[in-house]
């Protein structure tokens, strides 16, 4: 049964509705009938947005997923809802609609540029200029398929940062995009993907980020070994590998060992691989041994795609061995080949139920 509201109840409704600083919008929220026409889902937001007065809005999230038509509107929509309050803007738009919006330099006026600290686009264009000046609270810089500098995803792209504050990046783009943060000791959660991100991310964030707490890494063409090095992450607790689509078949996963020295307070971390190289039954069934370095954090740690490969399993043994805290060993299995090498090759997998 629908609530009914009584004539002195309504306008004291309508008012709070009307002020409310948190705006979500997608079509699960206001309707999951997949047989509905396209321009309802839209009509139904453009009436919410134009009952909205706008004053107030702190927090504006769109996502238009299965909302083809919403291109037409969006002008309106943001200029409702991006006012100098705003603190968070997340626009996602449909695939469908890809690369057909531009999110204009105007909306982001000099009143929302001083109070903005969250922008998330995706699946839009965006043309920053010289007049759009600093956006000097922005803490937070998600971008999924930003697409910059043009309308080609093979065209080369920049997206450059200089805020001060910035916490958080996220990118997933195609492309050849070049990224400049400028100063980053303030950054805490990066997510990025790109050729040969890894062994870089090793090598270079220790120094560029040395608050990172969160560190997602994906690697399309990941062809040179992470080195040991003597630098460290030494606030980094969660940590996400992801070489699905390298095909190296001389990549060494021992290597990633390096990340393991080198983040004294590592909880948790996922590899997500595909490689097929040796097995571990098909050549030399003698491991590589390291010294021992004991590691009194690290709490889960999963495998996405785990095959037989005799550096694959050199690197789970090693982490077994010494991951003393370890609560929790999560591997996703490619084969009975692969259960077995781990089986054979590290008694310490015994230890974990």
């Amino acid at each position: 049964m629908l609530p009914v509201l009584l004539a002195c109840d309504l306008v004291p409704f309508l008012r709070s509705w009307r002020c409310r600083p948190v705006l979500a919008l997608n079509r699960h929220i206001i309707g999951s009938n997949t047989n509905a026409p396209q321009e309802n889902f839209s009509c139904i937001i453009d009436n919410i947005l134009r009952t909205h007065s706008g004053i107030g809005i702190k927090i504006f999230r769109l996502e238009l997923y299965g909302i083809f038509d919403a291109c037409h509107y969006l002008d309106r929509w943001l200029q409702i809802a991006v006012t100098p309050e705003i603190e968070k803007l997340t626009l996602k738009l449909c695939h469908r609609d890809n690369m057909e919006y531009n999110v204009t330099c105007t909306l982001l006026s000099h009143g929302v540029r001083n109070s903005i600290q969250c922008l998330q686009l995706s699946l839009c264009a965006f043309h920053p200029t010289a007049e759009l000046g600093l956006l000097r609270k922005l803490t937070s810089l998600p971008a999924f398929s930003l697409l910059l500098e043009g309308f080609l995803l093979l065209k080369a792209a920049v997206i450059e940062s200089k805020a001060r504050n910035l916490s958080s990046f996220i990118l997933v783009a195609g492309g050849r995009v070049k990224v400049s943060l400028g100063e980053t000791l303030q950054m805490k959660n990066l997510h990025m993907c790109r050729s040969n991100l890894v062994c870089y991310a090793r090598a270079e964030l220790p120094s560029r980020m040395p608050n990172l707490e969160t560190l997602s890494s994906g690697s399309r063409l990941e062809r040179v070994d992470t080195s040991m090095l003597p630098t460290k992450f030494l606030f980094l607790k969660h940590l996400s590998i992801s070489l699905k689509f390298t095909f190296c078949p001389s990549y060494d996963y021992f290597s990633l060992v390096s990340f393991l020295d080198a983040s004294p307070s590592l909880k948790t971390w996922l590899l997500d691989e595909s490689m097929d190289q040796e097995s571990i039954f098909g050549g030399s069934s003698q491991l590589r041994q390291m010294p021992e370095q004991r590691h009194g954090r690290l709490k889960s740690f999963k495998i996405k795609g785990f095959n037989s490969a005799k550096n694959l399993v050199e690197l789970t043994c090693y982490i077994l061995k010494n991951a003393k805290s370890l609560d929790c060993l999560t591997i996703r299995w490619t084969s009975l080949m692969a259960i077995l090498s781990v089986i054979l090759k590290c008694p310490a997998a015994g230890a974990l139920t």
